[in-house]
């Protein structure tokens, strides 16, 4: 009975979706992954109404695509999978590039990994002297509107993996990417703390739904060393 009226339900809400051009393609290629036939569509059809395109389904959480309803295990399973494999193909054109002189490789990687996150969290990527990835680690979770990054350990993480450069990034949840005065003085003490130790930092990115501010240039980042 339950699985009877979760098609009706599929069905009356299939009736006022207005997908674009884009997002009927989005639906028809999310339709891959679910169970073949008219249900599948419907579902995927409204997955991209709600969330708005196909990369916005595939990154969100396997909790909210269960909350959503009309989705099987497998079919979430399905959805995050390629999630992962997206990450890994972009990841890798970051791995052993100069990510300094590939700024759109640096955008599409940072957009990709913050697409769905409610609460800021800070991360960063560690350098090697040719400004290599060595590492990419979450080091603070905060609120929806504050993260609180701990220079100490950030410098103490970049000793132990020999690094000798860092971009710092957080997200704004809030939609605004613009710094606030605690990212501002936050990032003033990293930045001392690290010209202490010869670390450069290149740059701290804020990205939002909206976009990405670069304090570098915005003219926002201190003499780093």
């Amino acid at each position: 009975m339950s699985e009877i009226l979760s098609s009706v339900k599929v069905k009356e809400c299939s009736k006022s979706l207005s997908l674009t051009s884009v997002q009927q393609a989005d639906s028809l290629l999310l339709s891959s992954l679910l169970s073949s036939g008219r249900a599948g569509s419907l579902v995927s059809e409204r997955l991209v109404a709600h969330f708005g395109s196909f990369a916005m389904v595939i990154s969100t959480s396997a909790t909210e695509l269960y909350r959503f309803g009309g989705l099987t295990k497998s079919e979430v399973f399905a959805i995050k999978a390629v999630h992962a494999a997206a990450l890994r193909l972009i990841r890798s054109e970051v791995d052993n590039r100069c990510i300094i002189t590939d700024r759109q490789s640096l955008v599409n990687y940072v957009t990709a990994l913050y697409s769905r996150d409610v609460i800021e969290i800070f991360r960063v990527l560690f350098l090697n002297s040719c400004n290599r990835l060595l590492a990419d680690e979450i080091v603070a979770r905060g609120t929806v509107n504050h993260v609180s990054p701990y220079p100490r350990e950030i410098l103490k993480r970049a000793i132990e993996l020999g690094a000798t450069a860092l971009i710092l990034i957080h997200n704004h949840p809030s939609g605004d990417p613009t710094p606030s005065i605690e990212d501002v003085d936050s990032t003033a003490l990293i930045i001392k703390l690290a010209n202490a130790l010869k670390i450069h930092v290149h740059d701290h990115i804020v990205i939002s739904q909206s976009g990405m501010q670069s304090f570098r240039e915005l003219g926002l980042l201190p003499c780093s060393s």
